[in-house]
């Protein structure tokens, strides 16, 4: 298991650019991804509201809803951050099928975030 990074208190305009970044990273850019932080999940997610984050897509209209729950991140410990990039995360695997693109992808991203380019 994942050992996430301890709570930080987070902006809902922290997690929007974040979102955005990742979802450019992760070759998403046509995805509207409607983003809720906060204790009251928004209807579409009423069933989740134990949890820590949520997320809802449609595929075929390339939409999708998250939802952090901040005070369930605060009580589990957990920063906002990975509960977000964690809920991104399912709609990618939905939504990006080929195995081939997925594995060319995370090669990249673990390539810079393990390696270090000399200027």
């Amino acid at each position: 298991m994942i050992d996430y990074r301890p709570y930080r208190p987070r902006t809902h305009n922290f997690l929007l650019k974040k979102l955005r970044q990742t979802l450019n990273t992760m070759q998403m850019r046509d995805w509207q991804v409607e983003l809720y932080y906060g204790d009251i999940p928004p209807t579409c997610l009423q069933s989740q509201s134990d949890k820590v984050g949520a997320c809802k897509y449609w595929i075929y209209n390339l939409d999708a809803v998250i939802w952090v729950n901040w005070s369930g991140c605060k009580a589990d410990n957990q920063d906002p951050l990975d509960v977000l990039l964690h809920e991104v995360a399912h709609i990618w695997l939905a939504y990006e099928t080929n195995e081939e693109r997925q594995a060319n992808i995370l090669a990249l991203l673990i390539g810079n975030t393990i390696v270090k380019e000399k200027k």
